[in-house]
């Protein structure tokens, strides 16, 4: 379905994107700490045909073009990104190739903005990182030297994407993102943020 323009002014009401795109990530309450955080795990949503429905009329409200999406996507951009990436989250049973769908959507209306977005996203990590960094140095009496801080993945959008990089949907749409742009400062830009999460070396070292 086409997103019309009564349907706009519902979605810019606060919260209801972040709850329409819950039926896409799909929250759970009743994982164990071990299944959380299993990356390797079914996700149950395959076997519900009623989600699996719900999901894909999500996808396809912002999948088809209108004006009145192209008026959403301007203003609530981040947002969006922001509740979809949720599908990463430990605590999901989201559909990550509706997740695909739709990221693979706004690339094709927004490629600068959803890159823009993608950047800020992550440089708002890194200089939390450098925050928590500086603050476990003063409390070691270090205040002179970097503390060494774990990635917390949980707090990059790209981070929770990467865990999940052995999954075709997830994948395509990140090998997608990478294809975003022409731009060499923003290639560049891409390839830095990959080397502050260490995925390359990771990836070296399996």
């Amino acid at each position: 379905p086409a997103l019309t323009g009564p349907m706009q002014s519902f979605m810019l009401q606060p919260g209801t994107l972040e709850t329409l795109l819950q039926f896409v990530s799909r929250p759970r309450s009743d994982l164990s700490p071990a299944e959380s955080s299993d990356v390797m795990r079914v996700r149950a949503l395959l076997d519900d045909p009623d989600a699996m429905r719900r999901s894909y009329q999500v996808a396809e409200v912002l999948r088809v073009p209108s004006p009145t999406l192209d008026k959403l996507l301007a203003r609530r951009l981040p947002a969006i990104l922001v509740a979809l990436f949720d599908v990463f989250q430990p605590y999901s049973d989201g559909n990550l190739h509706h997740f695909k769908v739709i990221f693979e959507s706004l690339g094709e209306k927004r490629p600068t903005e959803l890159s823009e977005a993608m950047r800020e996203s992550h440089h708002r990590y890194m200089r939390a990182r450098a925050l928590a960094a500086k603050s476990a140095a003063r409390s070691a009496g270090k205040a002179d030297k970097a503390a060494a801080v774990p990635i917390d993945y949980s707090g990059s959008l790209l981070g929770l994407w990467l865990r999940y990089y052995h999954v075709p949907p997830a994948l395509d749409a990140l090998l997608f993102f990478f294809r975003l742009t022409h731009d060499g400062c923003l290639r560049a830009e891409q390839f830095r943020m990959l080397r502050d999460l260490k995925f390359l070396s990771g990836i070296v070292a399996v």
